[in-house]
Order: structure tokens, then C-alpha cells, then sequence
């Protein structure tokens, strides 16, 4: 049970740490397809480094939406990094719930015409 929770964290960690990498060859990809110089792989690195430390500025007046919405959209591909298995070909934590929550999407969906 304890080496499935590290598997899991471990993928988590790998997954955050090697997307920005594919996102930056794909940028480098599609401007060598252009015959252009593109933006270092590295680019996306840079790109978080100063979203991070930016400032927050929030109004008054704004609802908790606008203050919350950014934490879910951080969470929500670490998440989804749970669901599938990267690194492991057993399923994860939360594998039975997506399958859950997948197949009763289908079947809500399937008699909505």
C-alpha cells in the first residue's frame, strides 16, 4: 500500500516536471515546421517561474469564485495525473472513480437526443 501512495506521488511529480518540457518541444517542433527560430524548450520553465511571482491583485467587490477558480485550475491536472497510469501498469488511486464517473457520463449522455 505505501509503494502504490510513493508510485502515485512519484508520478505526480514526474508528470508536473515533464510537461512543460513536451509543451516546449512541441512550440520548437511546430516552428521548425515553419521554418522559423523558435522559443527555447525551456521557454515554459520561464513562463511559470514569473507567473509565480507575480503579484495578485483582487478587487473588493470579486466573489470567492474569482479568488478559487485558480487553485482548481492548478489542481485539476494533478488530478487527472492520478487517473491515468503513467509510470505503472497497475491502475491508481483514483482509477476506479474516473471509470465511475466515465461511464455514468456516457449513460447520462446516451439518451439525450
Amino acid at each position: 500500500m505505501t509503494a502504490r501512495i510513493l508510485f502515485n506521488l512519484l508520478q505526480v511529480a514526474v508528470v508536473m516536471i515533464a510537461a512543460p518540457v513536451a509543451a516546449g518541444v512541441l512550440a520548437r517542433l511546430k516552428e521548425m515546421v515553419q521554418s522559423k527560430r523558435g522559443p527555447s524548450i525551456f521557454q515554459p520553465y520561464r513562463d511559470l517561474w514569473k507567473l509565480f511571482h507575480k503579484d495578485e491583485i483582487v478587487s473588493e467587490d470579486s466573489s470567492w469564485i474569482f479568488r478559487f477558480t485558480p487553485y482548481i485550475v492548478f489542481v485539476t491536472p494533478i488530478f487527472v495525473a492520478l487517473l491515468i497510469p503513467v509510470l505503472t501498469s497497475y491502475p491508481l488511486f483514483f482509477a476506479f472513480m474516473w471509470l465511475r464517473a466515465g461511464s455514468r457520463w456516457l449513460l447520462c449522455n446516451a439518451g439525450g437526443s
